[in-house]
């Protein structure tokens, strides 16, 4: 069966993910972000891989509007795989349902564990995580090749565990944190407050312009004004501009003073200008 792999990454861990993934399919490999401008998707392939983090225990914003623009998922063959630091949490339901919505279904899908990218873990060993990369896609790919069926979590218990916190304390949460740093009223929709966030960006004496930050933001988010970024209400969440700055200097939103990681299987080179 022909396949296309849709990723998106802002630090490299589903980027390198759908890079094992495709491989071992023989698919074809996209970004996501190639389409954040089109109002529908046309995939010609027979099947369908997303591959893409978890942000606040859920889908990325940008990948539930790319699957709301896929034209006639009826009879596409559907797998989904997240990366997550912690827990899979609502992210693979949230596209299985948003699949049933256009008609289509989630054959597959997976959680995939991976180094935490927005906060320090003292206890994982991210080099181990970086190592079992190739052995947990070898076994995902084998399944896709298999017509196997369902959503298989890393640890089943956690997330079972994890759905009453999730729904009950992590989105509340999350949802107060984004009324706190967007600014915007009570009332606005979740997810324009998530890019509104952004306002809690600031760059330090540092900062030499350079423009590392606007060339890796995988949705345009960022230009430069007078030698320094400005970012522009649309944020995603994925970190590249904190993370991938060659001189530190970008502060603010979820960061975490010191704490700076990028998958080591990825290069400056993969995230410039790649839509």
């Amino acid at each position: 069966m022909e396949m296309t792999v849709y990723y998106f990454s802002g630090t490299g861990n589903s980027l390198c993910a759908a890079r094992e993934l495709a491989e071992r399919l023989n698919a074809g490999l996209v970004p996501i972000a190639a389409f954040r401008e089109e109002k529908t998707v046309e995939c010609d392939t027979e099947g369908i891989g997303l591959v893409f983090p978890v942000y606040y225990g859920d889908a990325p914003v940008i990948v539930r509007e790319f699957i709301g623009k896929l034209r006639s998922p009826v009879n596409k063959t559907v797998f989904a795989v997240c990366t997550h630091g912690g827990a899979a949490g609502d992210s693979l339901r949230t596209v299985r349902d948003l699949l049933k919505k256009r008609g289509g279904s989630l054959s597959l899908a997976f959680g995939l564990p991976m180094p935490q990218n927005s906060f320090y873990k003292w206890y994982e060993s991210k080099r181990r995580r970086v190592a079992m990369l190739g052995k947990r896609c070898e076994r995902i790919a084998r399944k896709i090749g298999k017509g196997a069926a369902g959503i298989h979590y890393h640890d089943v218990l956690l997330e079972w565990l994890m759905i009453p916190v999730t729904k009950y304390l992590i989105k509340p949460a999350c949802r107060l944190l984004f009324l706190e740093k967007s600014g915007l009223p009570k009332d606005a929709p979740v997810e324009q407050m998530m890019r509104h966030m952004d306002r809690n960006f600031a760059v330090l004496d540092a900062c030499n312009g350079c423009g590392t930050c606007a060339g890796v933001c995988p949705v345009g988010n960022i230009g430069i004004a007078d030698g320094r970024p400005v970012w522009r209400r649309r944020c995603e969440h994925c970190l590249a501009c904190y993370n991938w700055c060659p001189r530190q200097a970008i502060t603010g939103g979820i960061t975490k003073k010191g704490y700076f990681y990028r998958h080591p299987g990825v290069t400056l080179r993969d995230f410039l200008h790649r839509t």
